[in-house]
Protein backbone atom coordinates (compact mmCIF):
# COMPACT_ATOMS: atom_id res chain seq x y z
CA UNK A 1 0.00 0.00 0.00
CA UNK A 2 1.17 3.35 -1.44
CA UNK A 3 2.86 6.15 1.09
CA UNK A 4 0.54 8.49 -0.53
CA UNK A 5 -2.58 5.94 0.37
CA UNK A 6 -1.87 5.92 4.19
CA UNK A 7 -1.36 9.60 4.34
CA UNK A 8 -4.32 10.30 2.94
CA UNK A 9 -6.74 7.98 5.42
CA UNK A 10 -5.14 9.95 7.49
CA UNK A 11 -6.03 13.45 6.56
CA UNK A 12 -9.84 12.24 6.22
CA UNK A 13 -9.49 10.69 9.76
CA UNK A 14 -8.33 14.18 10.83
CA UNK A 15 -11.21 15.84 9.04
CA UNK A 16 -14.16 13.60 9.96
CA UNK A 17 -13.13 12.50 13.03
CA UNK A 18 -13.02 8.85 12.85
CA UNK A 19 -10.39 6.03 13.61
CA UNK A 20 -7.92 5.61 10.34
CA UNK A 21 -8.73 2.10 8.94
CA UNK A 22 -6.25 0.55 6.90
CA UNK A 23 -7.87 -0.27 3.06
CA UNK A 24 -7.08 -2.77 0.82
CA UNK A 25 -5.86 -1.67 -1.88
CA UNK A 26 -5.44 -2.76 -5.08
CA UNK A 27 -3.25 -2.72 -7.95
CA UNK A 28 -4.29 -0.75 -11.29
CA UNK A 29 -3.97 -2.57 -14.43
CA UNK A 30 -2.19 -0.44 -16.88
CA UNK A 31 -4.26 1.00 -19.66
CA UNK A 32 -2.31 -0.47 -22.63
CA UNK A 33 -4.66 1.38 -24.91
CA UNK A 34 -4.35 5.35 -24.03
CA UNK A 35 -0.70 4.72 -22.56
CA UNK A 36 -2.20 6.98 -19.36
CA UNK A 37 -4.14 7.01 -16.26
CA UNK A 38 -5.56 10.46 -17.04
CA UNK A 39 -8.89 9.46 -17.80
CA UNK A 40 -9.11 6.86 -14.84
CA UNK A 41 -7.64 9.95 -12.52
CA UNK A 42 -10.18 12.63 -13.36
CA UNK A 43 -13.24 9.94 -12.69
CA UNK A 44 -11.27 9.47 -9.38
CA UNK A 45 -10.74 12.87 -8.64
CA UNK A 46 -14.30 13.68 -9.71
CA UNK A 47 -16.23 11.33 -7.17
CA UNK A 48 -13.49 11.84 -4.68
CA UNK A 49 -14.84 15.09 -4.33
CA UNK A 50 -18.68 14.35 -4.47
CA UNK A 51 -17.99 12.19 -1.12
CA UNK A 52 -15.74 14.93 0.34
CA UNK A 53 -18.78 17.21 -0.50
CA UNK A 54 -21.24 15.01 1.10
CA UNK A 55 -22.93 13.58 -2.21
CA UNK A 56 -25.38 10.57 -1.29
CA UNK A 57 -24.47 11.30 2.79
CA UNK A 58 -28.28 10.53 3.48
CA UNK A 59 -28.44 7.30 1.72
CA UNK A 60 -27.11 5.27 4.51
CA UNK A 61 -29.50 2.63 4.24
CA UNK A 62 -28.65 -0.36 1.74
CA UNK A 63 -30.75 -0.50 -1.75
CA UNK A 64 -34.32 -2.33 -0.53
CA UNK A 65 -33.77 -4.69 -4.09
CA UNK A 66 -30.56 -5.57 -2.50
CA UNK A 67 -32.74 -6.48 0.46
CA UNK A 68 -35.74 -7.82 -1.03
CA UNK A 69 -32.97 -10.04 -3.28
CA UNK A 70 -31.06 -11.11 -0.28
CA UNK A 71 -34.36 -12.39 1.29
CA UNK A 72 -35.25 -14.49 -1.69
CA UNK A 73 -31.98 -15.75 -2.12
CA UNK A 74 -31.91 -17.43 1.60
CA UNK A 75 -29.58 -17.47 4.29
CA UNK A 76 -26.13 -17.79 3.01
CA UNK A 77 -23.69 -20.70 3.53
CA UNK A 78 -20.61 -20.84 5.74
CA UNK A 79 -17.96 -18.12 4.94
CA UNK A 80 -19.56 -17.28 1.95
CA UNK A 81 -17.82 -14.64 -0.32
CA UNK A 82 -19.56 -11.52 -2.03
CA UNK A 83 -18.76 -8.95 -4.35
CA UNK A 84 -19.65 -5.05 -4.08
CA UNK A 85 -18.92 -3.37 -7.36
CA UNK A 86 -18.88 0.07 -7.36
CA UNK A 87 -19.91 0.19 -3.91
CA UNK A 88 -19.70 4.17 -2.62
CA UNK A 89 -19.74 4.99 0.35
CA UNK A 90 -20.39 1.11 1.65
CA UNK A 91 -24.39 1.26 2.45
CA UNK A 92 -24.79 -1.98 0.33
CA UNK A 93 -21.17 -4.12 1.32
CA UNK A 94 -21.96 -2.99 4.93
CA UNK A 95 -25.63 -4.96 4.86
CA UNK A 96 -24.23 -7.89 2.88
CA UNK A 97 -21.88 -8.24 5.74
CA UNK A 98 -24.52 -7.90 8.32
CA UNK A 99 -26.00 -10.84 6.63
CA UNK A 100 -22.96 -13.08 6.93
CA UNK A 101 -21.47 -12.69 3.43
CA UNK A 102 -17.68 -12.12 3.74
CA UNK A 103 -17.42 -9.11 1.34
CA UNK A 104 -15.01 -7.68 -1.50
CA UNK A 105 -16.26 -3.56 -1.78
CA UNK A 106 -14.62 -2.20 -5.21
CA UNK A 107 -14.93 1.92 -5.90
CA UNK A 108 -12.50 4.17 -7.90
CA UNK A 109 -13.14 6.52 -4.99
CA UNK A 110 -10.71 6.11 -2.15
CA UNK A 111 -13.03 9.00 -0.32
CA UNK A 112 -15.78 6.54 -0.48
CA UNK A 113 -14.01 3.57 0.45
CA UNK A 114 -12.90 5.44 3.81
CA UNK A 115 -16.36 6.38 4.41
CA UNK A 116 -17.73 2.67 3.76
CA UNK A 117 -14.71 1.72 6.07
CA UNK A 118 -15.77 3.93 8.85
CA UNK A 119 -19.58 2.98 8.60
CA UNK A 120 -18.37 -0.90 9.26
CA UNK A 121 -16.39 -0.31 11.75
CA UNK A 122 -19.33 1.21 13.71
CA UNK A 123 -21.47 -1.56 12.86
CA UNK A 124 -18.59 -3.67 14.53
CA UNK A 125 -18.50 -5.69 11.09
CA UNK A 126 -14.98 -6.98 9.78
CA UNK A 127 -15.41 -8.95 7.61
CA UNK A 128 -15.12 -6.34 4.37
CA UNK A 129 -12.23 -5.94 2.35
CA UNK A 130 -12.25 -2.71 0.74
CA UNK A 131 -10.61 -2.18 -2.42
CA UNK A 132 -9.47 0.83 -4.45
CA UNK A 133 -9.87 0.09 -8.58
CA UNK A 134 -11.31 1.70 -11.48
CA UNK A 135 -14.27 -0.59 -13.31
CA UNK A 136 -13.01 0.69 -16.70
CA UNK A 137 -10.10 -1.81 -16.02
CA UNK A 138 -10.53 -5.36 -15.96
CA UNK A 139 -10.81 -7.28 -12.31
CA UNK A 140 -7.50 -9.12 -10.74
CA UNK A 141 -8.36 -12.82 -10.72
CA UNK A 142 -7.86 -12.89 -7.64
CA UNK A 143 -11.53 -11.66 -6.96
CA UNK A 144 -13.21 -15.15 -7.83
CA UNK A 145 -15.51 -17.89 -6.59
CA UNK A 146 -18.09 -15.40 -4.96
CA UNK A 147 -21.53 -17.10 -3.82
CA UNK A 148 -22.72 -13.43 -4.65
CA UNK A 149 -21.93 -10.22 -6.83
CA UNK A 150 -24.02 -6.94 -6.38
CA UNK A 151 -24.03 -3.92 -9.01
CA UNK A 152 -26.62 -1.02 -7.86
CA UNK A 153 -26.64 1.83 -9.96
CA UNK A 154 -24.11 1.42 -11.82
CA UNK A 155 -24.09 1.06 -15.90
CA UNK A 156 -21.25 -0.92 -17.09
CA UNK A 157 -23.26 -3.60 -19.21
CA UNK A 158 -19.68 -5.49 -20.55
CA UNK A 159 -18.71 -6.06 -17.56
CA UNK A 160 -21.49 -8.69 -16.79
CA UNK A 161 -20.08 -11.86 -18.72
CA UNK A 162 -16.97 -11.64 -16.69
CA UNK A 163 -18.93 -11.19 -13.20
CA UNK A 164 -21.17 -14.70 -14.07
CA UNK A 165 -17.68 -16.45 -14.65
CA UNK A 166 -16.63 -15.03 -11.36
CA UNK A 167 -19.74 -16.55 -9.58
CA UNK A 168 -19.47 -20.10 -8.33
CA UNK A 169 -21.88 -22.75 -10.04
CA UNK A 170 -25.53 -21.59 -8.22
CA UNK A 171 -24.28 -18.51 -7.15
CA UNK A 172 -26.31 -15.28 -7.59
CA UNK A 173 -25.69 -12.35 -9.42
CA UNK A 174 -28.21 -9.25 -8.87
CA UNK A 175 -27.80 -6.41 -10.76
CA UNK A 176 -29.93 -2.72 -11.08
CA UNK A 177 -29.34 -0.07 -13.21
CA UNK A 178 -31.06 3.48 -14.22
CA UNK A 179 -33.39 2.48 -17.07
CA UNK A 180 -34.25 4.87 -20.28
CA UNK A 181 -37.80 6.74 -19.64
CA UNK A 182 -39.45 9.33 -21.17
CA UNK A 183 -41.15 9.78 -17.02
CA UNK A 184 -39.94 12.46 -15.09
CA UNK A 185 -38.06 10.23 -12.94
CA UNK A 186 -34.89 10.62 -10.80
CA UNK A 187 -31.17 9.35 -11.66
CA UNK A 188 -28.60 10.51 -14.56
CA UNK A 189 -29.81 12.69 -16.78
CA UNK A 190 -29.79 11.72 -20.97
CA UNK A 191 -29.35 8.30 -21.63
CA UNK A 192 -25.95 7.73 -21.66
CA UNK A 193 -25.79 6.11 -17.92
CA UNK A 194 -29.11 4.43 -18.34
CA UNK A 195 -29.87 1.20 -19.55
CA UNK A 196 -32.04 0.42 -23.01
CA UNK A 197 -34.67 -1.27 -22.50
CA UNK A 198 -33.99 -4.95 -22.94
CA UNK A 199 -30.45 -4.50 -22.82
CA UNK A 200 -29.80 -5.72 -19.18
CA UNK A 201 -31.40 -8.71 -19.77
CA UNK A 202 -29.86 -9.25 -23.05
CA UNK A 203 -26.18 -8.75 -20.97
CA UNK A 204 -26.91 -11.41 -18.95
CA UNK A 205 -28.22 -14.31 -21.55
CA UNK A 206 -25.88 -16.96 -19.53
CA UNK A 207 -27.55 -16.54 -16.74
CA UNK A 208 -30.67 -19.01 -15.41
CA UNK A 209 -33.18 -15.42 -14.59
CA UNK A 210 -35.05 -15.58 -11.65
CA UNK A 211 -36.48 -12.51 -11.60
CA UNK A 212 -36.56 -9.81 -13.89
CA UNK A 213 -37.85 -6.40 -13.83
CA UNK A 214 -38.28 -2.85 -16.32
CA UNK A 215 -40.18 0.00 -14.98
CA UNK A 216 -40.83 2.62 -12.51
CA UNK A 217 -40.11 2.41 -8.53
CA UNK A 218 -40.73 4.36 -5.23
CA UNK A 219 -37.59 5.28 -3.71
CA UNK A 220 -37.47 5.90 -0.04
CA UNK A 221 -37.25 10.00 -0.69
CA UNK A 222 -39.95 9.86 -2.17
CA UNK A 223 -39.37 10.51 -5.40
CA UNK A 224 -39.35 7.98 -8.73
CA UNK A 225 -37.03 6.11 -10.46
CA UNK A 226 -36.85 3.84 -13.88
CA UNK A 227 -34.64 0.67 -13.28
CA UNK A 228 -34.17 -2.40 -14.75
CA UNK A 229 -33.89 -5.04 -12.01
CA UNK A 230 -32.39 -8.44 -12.89
CA UNK A 231 -31.42 -11.75 -10.19
CA UNK A 232 -30.15 -14.33 -11.94
CA UNK A 233 -28.35 -17.85 -10.67
CA UNK A 234 -25.04 -19.24 -12.43
CA UNK A 235 -26.07 -22.54 -14.44
CA UNK A 236 -24.50 -25.84 -12.87
CA UNK A 237 -21.53 -26.42 -14.50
Amino acid sequence: MSAYFLLRQTHLARRWGYVPVVLCGLHRIPDHHHGTNTVSQADKEKWDARYRDGAYATRNYPSPFLVQALKMIGTPPSNARALDLACGAGRNAVHLASCGYQVNAVDISETALALGADMARQAELSGIQWHAHDLDRPLPGTLNGFHLISVLRYLNLPIIPSLIERLMPGAFLVVEVHLQSEEAVSGPGGTRFRAAPGELRESASNLEVIEYFEGLVNEPDGSRAAVARLIGRRKAD
